[in-house]
């Protein structure tokens, strides 16, 4: 009888010592993450990647909701205007914000900001822009300001959207206070997480902040705790111990081999772990450099065509990934479906080598050789596996392809040269090129790749400048999303390019937790204050 007593205690003592570390109510909610970066605690002294380590107890003026998209109602500002010339935004502050400390957040927050992130010694990645953007903030009332800016910008307010931008709203009161020092060491915000503590290099430790202004987003635990562990086998281990309740397991920039994938992705699958995260981080594409000269095979369509319609991507996808590390692009390069001008509805190119060698003949190729520019770029080892996939496809259907590995360094100097110097190469240079999704927005996209102060890998560069400057002047953002949908559309019929896969970011969650929501298109918007248990 007193063993069974003893026995029952004993279990009872476990399976609160277990609840202590991840449950509800008095409960530590612990995530490891592979760097920390220069673990600063000021975003206007730091780059976006920095959101991911002290972007909890902040909040954006711009809410984006799961799926990238802006959302009024999980940003500062309940609406936001723009006139018709795109030169003033009036922005109102929802009512009943407060501060970490109890002081409402105003108006005066807001133009304290833009000052703040415009100063010289600001170094946030889109502070630069702000910098030269903004001719005058107005205060109209506690609550609405408007923002004149010095020439129109249809996406001005991009910028303050955690998937474009770095710049969650600051408290002007407490940084008048206790100065960028004082907020460095200590600092307040609005959002869902309160600082508490960290030991430097080690673990930074967040609160709930139970006065949330939605409560909808108050923390389902009380404390949160990001652990530094480098080593990605150690974080795997650690998720499988119980030592933490969350893992990253494929940060963006790290490299996931195969061999990664099948001792540890699979397994934690198959134990009832949940594989999620952040989706749409970064896209890979083929891009035809020199198409805007006719010397060159690659301005002829038809010649980018049979190349497009020679890859079999599922099956080269799928020998490389695992399904919650990439996906299948489709529609045009440079839309995702966090882009403004996604069209579901387009589909990725199919797979025909018979249709592509016709088109090949047709082209007028003679068996030249295509130059393959091979690069591991932003740490993706993979990349290389790929571009040897790519090229036996094309082999099948005649091509004569020589993969060239180099470094991006290498490439740039070619593509920004004026002119440019790929005459080493001619008559075919092709890159295998990684993209970040945004920078900011879809419009950054088309200057970059189609426009004539780019990378000039649009046939018609003439033509691309005409399509930014004629979207850069539409102010309505359903408007605006209409004409980049027949963009969209315009791309995928030229071939201009072609969309190999989008990218994803990579957790291992405790079969115990539920309900994350991180937004898409962002490493560093986590909303960790989603995680609950299951009930």
């Amino acid at each position: 009888m007193w063993r069974l007593i003893l026995v029952t205690a004993f279990t009872l003592i476990l399976f609160g010592c277990q609840l202590a570390s991840l449950g509800q109510n008095d409960t530590l909610l612990r995530v490891a993450l592979p760097s920390f970066g220069p673990e600063l605690l000021d975003p206007s002294m730091d780059a976006k990647p920095g959101l991911q380590y002290h972007g909890h107890m902040f909040d954006h003026l711009v809410g984006s909701n799961s799926n990238g998209s802006a959302d009024v109602q999980l940003g500062a500002l309940e609406s936001w205007e723009i006139n018709s010339s795109a030169t003033t935004y009036t922005l109102k502050l929802r009512k009943g914000m407060e501060w970490h400390d109890g002081v409402e957040v105003t108006s005066k927050d807001i133009e304290f900001m833009m000052a703040y992130y415009s100063r010289d010694s600001a170094k946030c990645g889109a502070c630069p822009i702000i910098r030269k953007a903004v001719a005058e903030v107005e205060i109209v009332d506690t609550y609405t300001v408007k923002i004149h800016l010095k020439n129109p910008d249809v996406i001005f307010m991009n910028n303050f959207s955690p998937v474009d931008g770095d710049m969650p709203i600051l408290p002007r009161h407490y940084l008048e206070q206790v100065g960028e020092n004082g907020f460095s060491e200590k600092p307040i915000g609005s959002g869902p997480w309160k600082f508490v503590r960290r030991s430097m290099d080690e673990f930074i430790e967040y609160g709930a902040n139970e006065d949330y202004w939605n409560p909808e987003r108050i923390p389902n635990f009380e404390r949160l705790r990001l652990i530094k562990i480098a080593d990605a086998t150690k974080r795997v281990a650690m998720l499988r111990s119980g030592e933490v309740d969350m893992a990253m397991l494929r940060p963006a920039g790290e490299a996931f081999s195969m061999e990664v994938l099948q001792e540890k992705v699979e397994p934690l699958k198959q134990d009832g772990f949940t594989l999620k995260g952040p989706r749409y981080i970064t896209s890979t594409v083929l891009r035809f450099f020199m198409s805007y000269d006719e010397s060159f095979y690659t301005s002829n369509v038809d010649f980018r065509k049979a190349l497009a319609l020679a890859l079999d991507v599922p099956s080269i996808l799928d020998s490389v990934y695992a399904p919650e590390v990439a996906s299948l692009a489709t529609g045009s390069a440079m839309f995702s479906p966090v882009e403004d001008g996604f069209d579901p509805s387009l589909s990725n190119y199919p797979y025909d080598p018979e249709s592509a060698k016709l088109l090949l003949k047709k082209s007028g190729y003679q068996g030249e050789t295509v130059y393959l520019f091979s690069i591991a770029a932003y740490g993706l080892t993979e990349m290389l596996q790929l571009n040897g996939l790519i090229a036996e496809d094309w082999r099948k259907i005649g091509v004569n392809v020589r993969i060239i590995p180099s470094e991006y360094p290498l490439v740039k100097v070619r593509y920004h040269s004026r002119p440019q110097v790929f005459e080493d190469v001619a008559p075919a240079p092709v890159f295998h090129g990684v993209d970040y999704q945004t920078m900011p927005s879809v419009l950054g996209l088309i200057k970059r790749y189609m426009g004539s102060d780019g990378v000039l890998a649009y046939h018609d560069p003439g033509k691309g400048d005409r399509i930014f400057e004629e979207v850069s002047l539409i102010s309505n953002p359903d408007t605006r999303a209409g004409r980049l949908r027949e963009i969209n559309q315009m791309l995928f019929d030229e071939y201009w390019a072609i969309p190999i896969l989008w990218r994803h970011e990579v957790y291992g969650l405790s079969p115990k937790l539920t309900g994350w929501q991180p937004t898409h298109g962002t490493s560093s918007d986590l909303h960790f204050e989603t995680l609950s248990l299951f009930p």
